[in-house]
């Protein structure tokens, strides 16, 4: 049978299912759109590399999820009015003042257009800092009733809480996560590569994956946490003294991007030169890169990846379905932070 979608099931569930699920993604990241038909069933067999009793397996199933509308001998068509769901986005004020919520920022941005690509409707609730929480969801509270699902990120823990108490709809809180045993791997080895073999990395609070990251045996990484949510201070401090400690210590490895400042701060100040003297490799977000006078070599997260899964995990809460996100990976991109030449 030929495969042209290189389609490669797992033993973890069976392929019709791995199947439909192929499509429901396609139909949540906007890739299908309602009353789009889809080939034949000869012809999905074909394309997955399957027999035609599976495809018709699939199909059934995604017209039972509501999913697919079929017509006999017409095909099977994206069922109408999947388009017209509305969802309300619960976020807090704080992602356009603080340094620290800059993904955040960028992440609306990229789940309205994912709404308006896949022809949701969506309203926006942005909340305060309160201590009246029911009295900041009443204007969630009054459109509830017009809405099919709810995203909520960054609002504070007393209004999370009355939300999750009383939210009658599906709701995501964007569980999301980095890999970050894999951020500390990438930039242990291209330091290592680079001759580095001190490096300090500093992480946003203490995080159990770095101790174990695969680490070159010849590379003695020193990790420190800072609380990004308390103030840059606390990274400066902490940096400060380790550069005064250790003065072995030749890199920094800064694994979120709120550290940045602070960290590169407080190297200056030591009297270190980057990358004379100090090298760097830094968290960034996609399309949000921190000033510096050379180009920096970065561990680059793109927010579309996280925003997709928030969109899937949405989707399978609406169908009732369990929903395990992936860790985020970064992509590390060579600059000149590291003694490139």
């Amino acid at each position: 049978m030929n495969n042209p979608l290189q389609f490669k099931p797992t033993r973890q569930a069976p392929v019709y299912r791995q199947i439909a699920a192929y499509f429901e993604r396609k139909i949540s990241d906007g890739s299908l759109k309602e009353n789009d038909r889809l080939p034949s069933t000869a012809e999905l067999a074909r394309q997955f590399g399957v027999n035609r009793e599976t495809i018709q397996q699939s199909m059934r199933l995604l017209t039972r999820q509501g999913l697919l509308e079929r017509a006999p001998g017409r095909g099977s068509f994206i069922r109408r009015g999947l388009a017209q769901k509305s969802v309300g986005i619960i976020f807090g004020r704080r992602i356009f003042t603080r340094p620290d919520q800059l993904f955040f920022g960028t992440l609306l941005r990229l789940l309205i257009e994912r709404a308006d690509d896949s022809g949701w409707n969506y309203r926006l609730f942005p909340v305060r800092d309160s201590e009246t929480p029911e009295q900041e969801l009443e204007p969630f509270r009054r459109e509830c009733g017009q809405l099919d699902a709810a995203i909520e990120f960054c609002i504070p823990e007393n209004i999370r809480q009355a939300l999750l108490r009383n939210c009658p709809l599906p709701l995501s809180s964007c569980l999301f996560r980095l890999d970050a045993a894999d951020l500390l791997e990438q930039a242990g080895h291209y330091l290592a590569k680079h001759g580095f073999r001190h490096p300090l990395a500093l992480s946003p609070g203490r995080m159990p994956d770095l101790e174990h990251a695969r680490i070159p045996a010849e590379t003695e990484v020193t990790l420190c946490a800072a609380d990004p949510l308390s103030n840059s201070a606390e990274a400066y401090r902490l940096v400060r003294r380790h550069l005064a400690a250790r003065p072995e210590c030749d890199a920094l490895i800064v694994l979120e991007d709120s550290l940045y400042v602070p960290a590169v701060q407080a190297a200056f100040d030591a009297g270190r030169r980057i990358p004379e003297t100090l090298g760097l490799v830094t968290h960034v977000n996609r399309g949000v890169e921190p000033f510096f006078p050379l180009p920096l070599t970065r561990l680059e997260i793109d927010p579309a990846e996280v925003a997709g899964q928030i969109s899937q995990e949405l989707q399978a809460r609406m169908e009732g379905r369990p929903f395990c996100y992936t860790p985020a990976k970064a992509r590390l991109i060579p600059g000149r932070t590291c003694r490139e030449r």
